[in-house]
């Protein structure tokens, strides 16, 4: 499961079976941002950071990646 939490923020829950046969559950924040320089001539103007918003098929890959496809 991946919770949005706000602001470029996320939680991805991961379940699995523990050796005793029991559930576990493994926490993972994250954050998803992009950096946009803007230069003219040659030179930085300016560098801002803003958050990103994390969409169904980036959801879809993530749980992918996790559950080894």
């Amino acid at each position: 499961d991946i919770t949005d939490v706000g602001d470029g923020k996320y939680q991805i829950y991961v379940h699995f079976p523990t050796v005793e046969g029991q559930a576990g559950m493994l926490t993972v924040p994250f954050e998803l941002h992009m950096t946009v320089e803007q230069w003219r001539n040659g030179e930085l103007v300016s560098r801002t950071t803003h958050p990103m918003t994390l969409t169904t098929l980036g959801k879809n890959w993530i749980a992918d990646k996790l559950g080894g496809i």
